[in-house]
């Protein structure tokens, strides 16, 4: 596997240990929905599973989960543009490796953006969802801007996201310019960082 690790995210030699020991029982070409039985011998414990990938923890780094899925390069960009840029509004990947199936990549644990948020109070909060993957994805602004629900529903989502407007449009113009297609918008794949609400994987 071909891949990077962010040294100064760890602490001591313990995690980068841990790293390697990880990567080396995940052989290349295993499928992601691969049985890891195994990796409880390093510590790490199925966390979630979505269509794509499965996440685990470990509680010796609470901090961190390890997300094994299916290689989708558009994915794997939207990290790197994260990693370069440190928009608050993609998730850390601090150490990653991928072969030609599978990506490995060790994350930020990120927490659920509960019900007491105040998006997730809204009665139309399903729609606002709607509305960024439209924003999003918009090649020309007047697409989103003619549309009153789409702007009421921006003017909620940014502040209350803690979303700063210079780290959004930077985002959807890599999305543009990328053409990532953020396709896979919705509501669990938004997260939080404290009181920012970050936007984990919204590429299928």
């Amino acid at each position: 596997m071909s891949g990077g690790i962010m040294v100064e995210c760890w602490n001591d030699l313990k995690g980068i240990e841990l790293i390697s020991k990880t990567i080396e029982f995940i052989e290349p070409g295993t499928d992601y929905l691969d049985d890891y039985d195994g990796l409880e011998d390093f510590g790490w414990k199925l966390l979630g599973e979505g269509v794509y990938a499965r996440v685990y923890e470990n509680s010796q780094f609470p901090n961190i989960v390890l997300r094994i899925s299916e290689r989708l390069d558009n994915y794997e960009k939207y990290l790197e543009y994260g990693r370069r840029s440190k928009n608050p509004i993609v998730p850390v990947s601090h150490a990653f490796f991928r072969d030609e199936h599978t990506s490995v990549n060790f994350m930020e644990r990120l927490e659920e953006l509960d019900e007491e948020h105040p998006c997730r109070c809204d009665d139309d909060y399903e729609s606002y969802q709607d509305s960024l993957e439209i924003f999003f994805n918009a090649k020309d602004e007047r697409v989103w801007r003619r549309e009153a629900w789409i702007v009421k529903a921006l003017d909620l989502i940014f502040p209350t996201f803690n979303w700063a407007a210079d780290d959004v449009e930077d985002l959807r113009l890599h999305n543009l310019k990328e053409e990532w297609d953020f396709n896979d918008l919705h509501g669990w794949n938004l997260m939080c960082r404290g009181d920012v609400c970050v936007i984990t994987d919204p590429i299928a």
